[in-house]
């Protein structure tokens, strides 16, 4: 009787030598799954088998690497030996070739649009990479976007990422090592770093936190951010993504660790510094004294974002002597036709915009920009002619949603610290303002990730890397060996 039932106790069995036992075991394992295909033929009274997945295999390469050479031995008294040695050495079928003995490695081969050839009597296989499934092309960033750099993203294949790294890093140091995550969807994942820069205590705290991961199937790069990020309570996040293979770049060469994964077109880069965000790869390509303005204005913007909001309502509500006397008559005046308090005000249309801004990305692109355009125009300019939201509040909320766009990395954290300090300013005033101050730098310099601080090198304090956070260093001194993170103050080494 055959106890193979499924994929989940079919893993570590092996394989069968009987061809008919080994081909019902497959169909019982995939069950009447219609994208099965099973090719049968004869090699001089040798029966044979090609197990394939419709679609995930290229027809043409098929029939010009597999079938046509084994066509060949037809015309040719051959044993089952030689066939078996012409099979898996002699011949130039495909690069990746593999002999596999158990069942759960062909079902993950044949996921990944590999062919199967099993010969009839032994109990060994080869898997030949033949994948021909369809992918999207490497196309511009659209997370990312920068004007005088490269134009390259990520895409969803592995295979195709790994490239776009090394073609940037022709260094024999440059490793990728793979592994599998996940209990059903054993997506393949690979770790990208440079050998003598990144820490090997580093990289293996890496593999240790990836191999804890017990999700059934990982679908986001999101999925695996808490087990890299290991344990902590902090709004920040130690580990950052990128769609761009030129910051994978630069982040490997700090010595920091990127993970690729499979069907995802965002790789994984840890640890992560807070200062990053306000970082883009057009700094290095525009005039220093420019670029250190735009870095300012992206610093300004975040500040903007996050206490504007409370810092107004809470000198309107509670310390009103500390806005000029004109500005205070024309908020008063505004405000007079209005029902609702100031705190109230800000929270409704923060609320409201956070929808339209939520509405402009799920939508189609065709619609979605002019959706959230129109509707904003359309629901503020009607919000302050009904009389149920001040002019003052409009001005404040379109400011700090356009300075928001500014950290694009940093929304979901901006969006949070907005609403607590509305509330914190509308309740406390400027204590409350100064509650939101101190929670959010303890927030920074409490968190750190495989002993790197999230805040470095503001807190603790590097002098040479302040220089690329404070101002824009001149290209012309960065010639010598290039420090790495874990060279910063405060860092804890893991060697």
């Amino acid at each position: 009787m055959n106890e193979i039932l499924d994929c989940k106790n079919c893993t570590d069995v092996h394989l069968k030598n009987r061809l008919e036992d080994f081909i019902s075991d497959i169909r019982q394992i995939f069950g009447d799954t219609s994208d099965l295909n099973v090719t049968r033929f004869n090699i001089s009274g040798t029966q044979m088998v090609v197990l394939t997945l419709e679609a995930m295999v290229s027809t043409s390469f098929i029939t010009d690497l597999i079938f046509r050479p084994l066509t060949g031995l037809m015309f040719r008294e051959v044993s089952k030996k030689e066939i078996s040695q012409f099979i898996r050495y002699d011949s130039l079928i495909a690069l990746d070739r593999q002999i596999l003995d158990k069942y759960g490695d062909i079902v993950v081969r044949l996921s990944s649009g590999f062919a199967v050839i099993a010969i009839d009597g032994e109990n060994e296989v080869v898997a030949l990479g033949v994948q021909g499934f369809a992918q999207r092309s490497v196309e511009e960033p659209s997370t990312q976007v920068n004007v005088k750099g490269a134009h390259e993203g990520f895409v969803e294949n592995i295979r195709t990422n790994m490239s776009l790294v090394r073609r940037r890093i022709k260094d024999g140091s440059l490793r990728f090592e793979s592994m599998k995550i996940g209990s059903r969807g054993k997506i393949d994942i690979c770790i990208a770093y440079i050998y003598g820069k990144a820490q090997k205590n580093l990289l293996n705290e890496v593999k240790k936190r990836l191999s804890s991961v017990n999700s059934e199937i990982v679908l986001t790069s999101g999925s695996i951010q808490s087990f890299v990020d290991g344990k902590r309570r902090s709004l920040f996040s130690g580990s950052a993504f990128t769609e761009r293979p030129d910051i994978l770049c630069s982040k490997l060469i700090e010595g920091r660790i990127g993970i690729l994964i499979d069907g995802i077109p965002f790789a994984v880069t840890v640890p992560s510094l807070f200062i990053e965000n306000f970082q883009a790869v057009d700094d290095y390509s525009e005039n220093r004294v420019f670029a250190a303005a735009q870095r300012w204005l992206r610093y300004l913007a975040f500040v903007l974002s996050v206490f504007l909001p409370c810092i107004h309502v809470a000198a309107v509500t509670f310390h009103p002597s500390v806005l000029p006397k004109m500005l205070i008559y024309n908020i008063a005046s505004a405000s007079q036709s209005t029902p609702m308090s100031v705190m109230l005000e800000l929270i409704i249309m923060t609320v409201l915009f956070e929808i339209l801004r939520d509405a402009g990305i799920r939508l189609p692109k065709a619609v979605g920009t002019a959706v959230s355009i129109v509707g904003a125009l359309v629901i503020g300019d009607a919000a302050v002619t009904s009389g149920l939201i001040s002019a003052p509040i409009l001005i404040i909320i379109g400011i700090t949603e356009t300075s928001a766009f500014v950290v694009p990395s940093l929304n979901a954290q901006i969006s949070i610290l907005r609403f607590a300090g509305i509330l914190l300013g509308g309740i406390f005033g400027f204590f409350g303002v100064a509650v939101l101050v101190i929670f959010i730098f303890s927030s920074l310099c409490s968190t750190e990730n495989m002993g790197v601080p999230y805040f470095a090198p503001v807190s603790p304090f590097s002098r040479w890397a302040m220089g690329d956070i404070a101002y824009m260093k001149n290209p012309k001194k960065k010639n010598g060996p290039q420090k790495v993170l874990q060279d910063m103050t405060g860092t804890e080494s893991m060697d």
